[in-house]
């Protein structure tokens, strides 16, 4: 966007206009290049700026200030409302804007997406009241409406008789001290229901007094906190984040009551010492989910070698590890019998043994292994649904009709310059030729692969593959560069079957790559050893 469009999308880089025809003016200027549906007055802590804007599909496609009378603020907006769209009056409480946000589209757009726990829609006199008491720099004394039953009713269902402030969750139902049965709630406003109130805002408080959307359930001390202890801490954007955050995460629990139970295994093996956080249970829950799976019982840790792996010189680690993969898999497989080898499974180590550990899980069961999603640092999968196709497989075409051995890279969260000189060197000292196994450059990250069911694709793909380079190109060996993903790194693994070629995985060291361990067939069995 050049600076010309910036000066037309964004008027408040300029001084207000002054002049109701100069904003007729300008939107025509505006709608001769843009089309908005809906119109926005967004305000600060105490009115301190008014920022007109116009949205897109609830995207903020233009800002713009005046200062007009009250009669022309009016007719403003009923022009900037023509298309019949909604006229939503908003505010960003408990913050004053700065100069830099206010010029900022992108700035003022982060803002919109963060308070719309804070908006209502006007009608033309709703505005023309706001104008007028802006001008006469007056508030309203007294409450707004009283809680309604609904509006109760609505608040106790949406929290489910919990404390709704982020991290408490406690039962309300009951008293702790003396296990009594009763009602120990407190309903809260985010925007306080009278506008001289901590969290009150002109025009808003009396609105929002009785909308559900605008009332947390609290415990007695997070009631106390918000109000009285530390109200500047809780600005009202920040209370609806919480009401948000809380039934999402609420309901997303208790959907998983209608879902499969199964048992869940973590598997966490420490990466240069480092220990791995296990999943939480609610990571659990939003994990299992895409598969419409919940956890039966509890999280079954199998990950029982960690301090030895941490402390022990990393040639005993390694041997510790393939023991260890061998293990971890007959465990898993051995408590799995009862689910009909259904599982889900929380693995971290080093690549090259959670493609071991997938090999010798095999592809014959139903254990889906879970992405630990380092954008975000949690356990959980970043897409909602799958995608289909996040990569290409490049090179197949340059195979003749007999390769003893060939080359595969993995590369779905990068390729690195150590992975392809690696790749290079080896290629040239046995004269292999590779594959490229590559996501998309629009996927390419640790979320690459972002959905289980994107997974389980990807499996039989790489499975498809194995079978055409045994059966058709008559490859023993392959010489595997990965770099991806931990539940890639199992995924790819399962691919691995009992007529398939012998795969020799690498793993970084220092500048360059060097073989960690050979996943071999033996009597139809797979087997683990060490280069």
């Amino acid at each position: 966007m050049d600076n010309s469009t910036k000066n037309l999308m964004n008027q408040a880089l300029h001084a207000p206009i002054e002049d109701l025809a100069l904003v007729e003016t300008h939107i025509r200027l505006v709608s001769s290049t843009s089309e908005w549906s809906d119109v926005a007055i967004l305000i600060d802590e105490g009115v301190k700026a008014i920022l007109i804007l116009l949205l897109h599909d609830d995207h903020v496609l233009s800002i713009l200030r005046f200062c007009l009378s009250v009669n022309d603020s009016v007719k403003a907006i009923e022009f900037l409302a023509r298309n019949n769209g909604q006229i939503l009056f908003c505010c960003y409480q408990g913050n004053v804007f700065s100069q830099e946000e206010i010029q900022s589209t992108e700035k003022i757009n982060n803002i919109w997406s963060r308070v719309q726990g804070q908006t209502t829609k006007f009608t033309l006199e709703d505005i023309r009241d706001f104008f007028d008491r802006i001008e006469k720099n007056s508030k309203k004394v007294g409450r707004g409406d009283s809680f309604s039953a609904d509006t109760k009713r609505k608040v106790m269902l949406d929290s489910h008789g919990r404390c709704m402030f982020a991290g408490c969750g406690q039962n309300l139902g009951i008293d702790d001290l003396t296990n009594t049965e009763g009602n120990f709630s407190y309903l809260a406003h985010n925007i306080a229901s009278s506008e001289q109130g901590a969290r009150g805002v002109i025009a808003l408080s009396e609105k929002l007094s009785d909308d559900p959307g605008n009332i947390l359930l609290l415990c007695d001390k997070h009631h106390r906190l918000i109000d009285k202890v530390a109200a500047a801490d809780y600005p009202a954007y920040r209370l609806s984040e919480m009401r948000r955050e809380f039934c999402a995460v609420a309901n997303n629990l208790l959907d998983g009551l209608g879902y499969q139970p199964i048992p869940v295994f973590s598997v966490l093996w420490p990466v240069h010492r480092q220990v791995i956080s296990a999943p939480s249970n609610l990571q659990i829950a939003q994990s299992l989910a895409p598969i419409r799976c919940r956890m039966h019982s509890q999280l079954n840790d199998i990950s029982d070698n960690e301090t030895i792996l941490r402390e022990t010189n990393p040639e005993v680690a390694q041997q510790v590890l393939r023991h260890s993969v061998s293990i971890t898999a007959e465990k898993i497989l051995s408590q799995t019998h009862s689910s009909r080898y259904r599982a889900g499974l929380f693995a971290f180590g080093l690549m090259p043994y959670l493609i071991a550990l997938g090999a010798m899980l095999g592809n014959k069961n139903n254990i889906t292994p879970m992405l630990k999603y380092r954008d975000s640092g949690q356990w959980c999968w970043p897409l909602e649904k799958p995608i289909g196709s996040f990569y290409s497989i490049n090179g197949l075409e340059d195979l003749a009709d007999s390769e003893n051995e060939v080359l595969i890279t993995l590369a779905l969260t990068a390729e690195p310059e150590s992975l392809i000189r690696a790749r290079q060197e080896i290629a040239e000292s046995i004269g292999a030729k590779h594959i490229i196994i590559k996501a998309y450059p629009e996927y390419m990250g640790n979320g690459a692969l972002g959905h289980p069911d994107d997974g389980c694709a990807f499996t039989s793909s790489v499975q498809g593959l194995m079978h055409f380079l045994k059966d058709k190109k008559s490859v023993n060996k392959i010489h595997l560069f990965p770099c991806a993903s931990n539940a890639a790194c199992v995924f790819f693994g399962q691919a691995f079957d009992s007529h398939h070629a012998d795969m020799l995985v690498y793993d970084f060291c220092e500048q360059s790559m060097k073989p960690i361990l050979l996943i071999a067939n033996s009597e139809n069995r797979c087997v683990i050893s060490h280069i």
